[in-house]
């Protein structure tokens, strides 16, 4: 998977350069990601012209990226789609690749943040034995103990710690969002709303409706 942190694998390091580290691992992670999504999009259009060779000249109707492939069939009432039409079926095939490639950028977050977990996890007592097959982790930052008399002070203190955390964490988190969305998600979102005008229609219909005819 294509990671979006860069831990050490020796020596601790300052929590300053591990958040600069990071937001350089994540664009450079989010620029790459969206060259792969754009090359994986494209593939399935491309398939999907493959497909649409095999089909009459009559049932290729509704299935060009112009028309978003529109339902030849929508519920008249509710606007919603027939799911058993040509272009729905095709429109469905997108969707899946479409979850399929949004699960791989989730993938990506969720492994670099339980690589980060890991990494500050420390082991108790009841992991003693399976610490000892584990080959030794290395601490991630790096902190010094200063005599501040009459105090003991950890410098980077732990809430500057956790701050970084905090920070690193949202700058992997907002890594997809520099991934453009695909064709089907914005054709998805005005299918929504197509719905959601007809389901307040309907509602404003029943409003104005006698009691007599709303039984």
């Amino acid at each position: 998977f294509t990671a979006l942190c860069d831990l050490p694998d020796d020596e601790p390091v300052h929590v300053d350069a591990f958040l600069d580290v990071t937001e350089k691992t994540c664009n450079d992670a989010s620029i790459f990601l969206a060259k792969q999504s754009d090359l994986v999009e494209q593939a399935v259009f491309q398939l999907m012209d493959l497909l649409k060779k095999h089909l009459k000249p009559s049932e290729q109707t509704n299935l060009e990226r112009e028309t978003e492939f529109r339902c030849q069939r929508p519920d008249a009432k509710h606007r919603t789609r027939c799911q058993e039409c040509q272009p729905c079926c095709y429109f469905n095939l997108l969707g899946y690749y479409n979850q399929r490639n949004t699960e791989a950028l989730v993938k990506c977050t969720r492994l670099s943040l339980e690589a980060i977990k890991r990494r500050l996890q420390t082991t108790n007592k009841y992991q003693e034995e399976m610490r000892k097959k584990e080959e030794p982790k290395h601490p991630l930052f790096k902190a010094e103990i200063i005599l501040a008399i009459p105090n003991v002070v950890m410098r980077p203190s732990l809430d500057d710690i956790q701050s970084v955390l905090n920070k690193a964490t949202q700058h992997i988190l907002s890594m997809a969002k520099e991934v453009p969305q695909w064709a089907h998600t914005q054709w998805l979102i005005k299918q929504h709303q197509r719905e959601s005008e007809a389901a307040q229609e309907i509602g404003e219909d029943a409003k104005m409706m006698p009691a007599s005819y709303s039984k």
